[in-house]
């Protein structure tokens, strides 16, 4: 993953420089390069870094990236007469390795952190220490594993859709509610309205179109189990943080797929 828009604080923590003024359109430029460096490992130009929250509207168009790399080597691997499983595999890996294994490191840590009842101080402990549990090492490798088999079924064009509509999740979690603790959430804020709904109602819909309408069944349940986390995040931290959002972006994935399996 890319480090030119944040620093290491010393415990973990992501710390995203201030933003400074910038004209429009480079202020767009700027906070879709912004989002490109923080969410995914590929290059990117010069720019002049912006908070996260504010680049919130680029997270689906990221997604788009991520999962169109993904869904046309997992195309290319079938037509070439490899298994459908085999081929979802490889895709998984490529958007995996893409994306740093930003989201699926948030997801392994909010299981450590909240698969017992812990207090807010133990559970932010836990999200910063870089070390994985019995909870995130369970959590992590079933995901991997149910994601892989139901992209297998659901095939590339969902992968796609699943992966550009997960990180309009993320985008909504950022909007719907407020960032907790020190590191990354703090330094990132909050996204508008504007930059979350708006981008998201347009994701949904090119979402639909290339996965089919069955696609609604996973937005029922990416949306379920999006408010459980945040829910359970602000009981105990008062709202989110950077891993909070990254397990919402990967069960909000594994929702979206299952409802792309499930058929009209």
């Amino acid at each position: 993953m890319t480090e030119s828009t944040g620093q290491d604080n010393g415990s973990g923590d992501i710390i995203l420089p201030a933003a400074p003024a910038c004209p429009l359109p480079s202020q767009f430029a700027a906070q879709w390069w912004s989002a490109w460096s923080f969410l995914t490992r590929l290059p990117c130009p010069n720019f002049r870094p912006q908070a996260l929250g504010a680049a919130a509207w680029a997270f689906p168009g990221i997604g788009f990236v991520a999962g169109g790399a993904g869904a046309a080597v997992m195309a290319f691997a079938a037509s070439l007469g490899i298994g459908n499983l085999a081929s979802a595999a490889i895709a998984v890996a490529l958007i995996v390795w893409l994306t740093g294994a930003l989201h699926e490191d948030g997801l392994a840590d909010f299981a450590d952190a909240f698969g017992l009842p812990r207090t807010a101080a133990r559970t932010h402990e836990i999200l910063k220490d870089p070390r994985m549990g019995a909870f995130g090492v369970v959590t992590l490798a079933l995901s991997l594993i149910l994601r892989v088999a139901l992209a297998a079924q659901a095939g590339p064009l969902a992968l796609l859709a699943a992966e550009m509509l997960s990180r309009s999740a993320m985008a909504l979690a950022m909007y719907r509610s407020q960032p907790a603790g020190q590191g990354l959430a703090r330094a990132a804020g909050t996204a508008s309205a504007a930059a979350a709904v708006i981008p998201g109602a347009l994701a949904l819909g090119l979402a639909i179109a290339l996965a089919g309408p069955a696609l609604l069944w996973g937005v029922v349940l990416a949306a379920t189990a999006g408010a459980f986390i945040l829910a359970k995040s602000k009981a105990r931290l008062g709202g989110y943080t950077g891993d909070v959002l990254g397990a919402v972006q990967q069960t909000a994935l594994l929702a979206l797929l299952l409802g792309a399996c499930i058929g009209p």
